[in-house]
C-alpha cells in the first residue's frame, strides 16, 4: 500500500534526521538507509543519509551517497554543501571549492549563504564573504 510506504518513509526520514541531531550516527544512517531503499528517488532520504555519514566522520561514503543523490537533482544546494566539506575534510580542496561554490550559487535563502560561510571547510577551500 503506498499509503504505508509513504508514512515509513516519512518516519524513518524525521527519526533518522533526529538521530543525526542527537550524534546517534548509526541509528541514524541505519533509518536513513531505510528511507533510501523505501523510495530511492528520493534525493531528500539521500541527502538526509549524506549528512548523517558526514557526520558520522564516514567522508568516503558520504562522499559515494552525495554523488548518487546529484544524480537525482544536481542542484540540490544541501547536497552539493555536503559534499564539498566532505571533500575539503578529506583534503580535496580544489573539488570542495567547486562544490561549495555552486551550493551558493544554488543557495535557496540568504541564511544559507551566510551558514556556510562560517564552515572552517569554506575557509580552508578559499572561499570568503566575497564569493560572488
Amino acid at each position: 500500500d503506498k499509503g504505508i510506504v509513504l508514512y515509513r518513509l516519512v518516519h524513518h526520514l524525521k527519526e533518522g534526521r533526529a538521530m543525526s541531531d542527537l550524534g546517534r550516527h548509526e541509528e541514524a544512517i541505519s533509518l536513513l538507509e531505510k528511507a533510501t531503499h523505501l523510495r530511492a528517488g528520493n534525493v531528500e532520504a539521500w541527502a538526509n543519509l549524506q549528512l548523517a555519514l558526514l557526520r558520522a566522520n564516514n567522508l568516503e561514503r558520504s562522499i559515494s551517497i552525495g554523488k548518487q543523490a546529484l544524480k537525482l537533482k544536481p542542484d540540490h544546494p544541501y547536497v552539493l554543501l555536503h559534499l564539498g566539506l566532505a571533500h575539503a575534510r578529506s583534503g580535496d580542496y580544489t573539488s570542495a571549492k567547486i562544490l561549495i561554490e555552486k551550493a551558493l550559487d544554488n543557495s535557496p535563502n540568504e541564511s544559507f549563504s551566510h551558514e556556510v560561510l562560517h564552515f572552517p571547510e569554506t575557509r580552508d577551500a578559499g572561499i570568503t564573504d566575497d564569493h560572488n
